[in-house]
């Protein structure tokens, strides 16, 4: 068998083949805005914390408790990664 028998009989996506307008449409439209939503988050955090002296920038929020909170999550993210990578080998030594 070849390659694109292979592919046919094993793999079939409506997206990618002829027709199917409305699926393309439907699946289309969810990916962007599924993209958005994580978008705009992003930006809302990064202008607000790590661009928030920058007034090129719209900022989200300017409130003490949000930079707080992520400047927190920022070393305690970077603490776990620290003792993964440096004390993990404990734990998998001792089993």
């Amino acid at each position: 068998m070849e390659k694109k028998d292979v592919m046919k009989q094993y793999v079939t996506d409506k997206y990618f083949s002829k027709g199917h307008w409305w699926t393309k449409l439907w699946q289309t439209l969810v990916a962007i805005i599924t993209w958005i939503c994580v978008a705009v988050p992003v930006y809302w955090t990064i202008s607000s914390t790590l661009l928030a002296n920058n007034p090129q920038f719209i900022h989200a929020w300017k409130y003490e408790e949000g930079k707080t909170l992520f400047y927190f999550f920022d070393r305690f993210f970077n603490y776990c990664v620290y003792l993964n990578r440096h004390c993990g080998h404990c734990l998998h030594d001792s089993q």
